[in-house]
């Protein structure tokens, strides 16, 4: 972290530190390293940041993200997806997780999990091959002999977290007539004290804007389960992808594999006709 001023060496060591310290505790070098392998890979891997209210573990988190979970608007056409509408994630979750998490939609969880069926994945419209290979292959494993005859499967309920903007007013701080804000282009925040601070000072003003507000959602394909305005101030989705290559016709990703599947194919080619000829192999002998 470099400083703006000189009088901010200090704060900016104390963040730089503070940054490694959050790296070592959320592994955050193997959340890179995943994300490249599967942006090598399959053309895109995924990294989220945010914060999270555990007692247990660090309140600011890193951590990779499958790319067979994530969807994102293909109108999107920055680098880092920020111009986008929405991102969105869907994960396979247990019934009874969920009931704790959302008791007030017991009845929508419960909807959803008793309409799973692991032979209608791909019947729904709501996933893929991609999204639900693992979830049918665990589903298909058999859980009891034949003799026992057990009709037990285990309640799951795909849910999708959707983030999403949408145009609204809202009250923003600018620069002020005393140069050196920190917070200008942020939503005003009544209890935050630095925008306190800024405003008393006069290095920031509160003014009328209308921009496209981030929103998060999080349902079930029965039903809304909770909807809320951002928590984070940076208005931003909380979802970094690492790209490898991307299409110049519709911004689709690709990875090295690409490149090497006509060699692939070339190698195969030949190992299925030198199969071929010693198989068939003749000996003509005389009598």
């Amino acid at each position: 972290v470099l400083p703006r001023k000189k009088d901010g060496a200090q704060t900016a060591q104390t963040k730089t530190e503070y940054l490694k310290y959050l790296s070592d505790v959320n592994r955050t070098a193997f959340a890179r390293s995943a994300a490249f392998a599967d942006s090598v890979k399959v053309g895109v891997g995924w990294i989220e940041d945010g914060v999270q209210d555990a007692d247990d573990s660090e309140p600011v988190y890193s951590r990779t993200e499958s790319w067979r979970n994530m969807l994102w608007d293909s109108a999107a056409t920055d680098l880092d997806l920020q111009n986008g509408r929405f991102i969105s994630r869907s994960r396979w979750i247990d019934l009874d997780i969920l009931l704790a998490l959302f008791p007030h939609r017991a009845e929508k969880l419960k909807l959803a999990a008793e309409g799973h069926d692991a032979l209608a994945f791909y019947s729904t419209g709501h996933g893929d091959p991609a999204m639900d290979s693992r979830e049918e292959s665990m589903d298909a494993r058999p859980l009891a002999t034949a003799g026992d005859m057990l009709d037990y499967r285990r309640q799951r309920v795909r849910v999708i977290e959707m983030w999403f903007r949408k145009p609204q007013s809202v009250q923003m701080l600018t620069r002020g007539e005393v140069p050196g804000s920190d917070f200008a282009g942020e939503i005003y925040d009544p209890m935050s004290r630095g925008h306190w601070h800024e405003l008393a000072e006069g290095r920031a003003v509160v003014t009328d804007r209308t921009i496209m507000r981030t929103y998060v959602a999080i349902m079930t394909t029965d039903g809304l389960l909770h909807l809320q305005e951002s928590p984070y101030r940076h208005n931003r989705f909380p979802f970094t992808p690492i790209w490898c290559y991307r299409r110049d016709s519709d911004g689709l990703p690709y990875g090295v594999i690409r490149g090497l599947r006509q060699m692939q194919r070339d190698i195969n080619m030949r190992a299925s006709k030198a199969l071929w000829v010693l198989s068939t192999n003749k000996v003509l002998m005389e009598a």
